[in-house]
């Protein structure tokens, strides 16, 4: 009967133990989930600031190309105002000869 009751009491200390190490692994799972979760939401929120300097990228390639058209259309205007100018300057100096033959 000695050997019953101690052979209890040894497996009542080794469940204990047991359900002890279950707990701590209970507990273990449980910061481990928390873990994954705080980790999920982390890459989420990178996930968002990625999409949100992509488009400002795109914006900023878009208004590049704005302004690159602009200061190309701004360039042909200068070219033709500069050709103009020149024959403005031949027409007035043909003009002025011809104003100087008639004084003649």
């Amino acid at each position: 009967l000695q050997n019953i009751v101690e052979s209890a009491q040894d497996l009542d200390s080794s469940s204990r133990s047991t359900i002890a190490k279950c707990d701590n692994i209970a507990t273990a799972m449980t910061e481990l989930a928390q873990s994954s979760v705080e980790i999920a939401q982390s890459a989420e929120r990178a996930m968002g600031d990625t999409t949100t300097m992509n488009n400002k990228v795109v914006d900023c390639q878009t208004q590049s190309e704005l302004s690159y058209r602009s200061v190309q259309s701004l360039l042909e205007q200068i070219n033709a105002t500069e050709q103009c100018m020149a024959e403005l300057a031949n027409d007035t100096q043909s003009i002025g000869q011809i104003v100087e033959t008639i004084n003649s």
